[in-house]
């Protein structure tokens, strides 16, 4: 009988300058949907404002992670 063993490969964490490059790109696709979305004919408010809080709350993740929109 033998043994066999796989090796796992664990990520290496984010550096500080990949995180923010990463909630960049999230902003960016969600200004994209949102932007998309908000031109529709059949839109709806409840739908609309949704997307509206998850670019907040992703804007502010970007600023706290210490990112800025100059």
């Amino acid at each position: 009988m033998s043994v066999t063993y796989e090796s796992i490969n664990i990520p290496e964490p984010e550096s500080s300058e990949e995180t923010l490059q990463r909630l960049l790109e999230e902003v960016q696709g969600l200004e994209m949907r949102y932007y998309n979305y908000s031109n529709r004919a059949d839109k709806e408010d409840d739908i609309l404002e949704t997307f509206e809080n998850e670019l907040t709350a992703k804007k502010t993740e970007y600023t706290n992670a210490g990112g800025t929109f100059d």
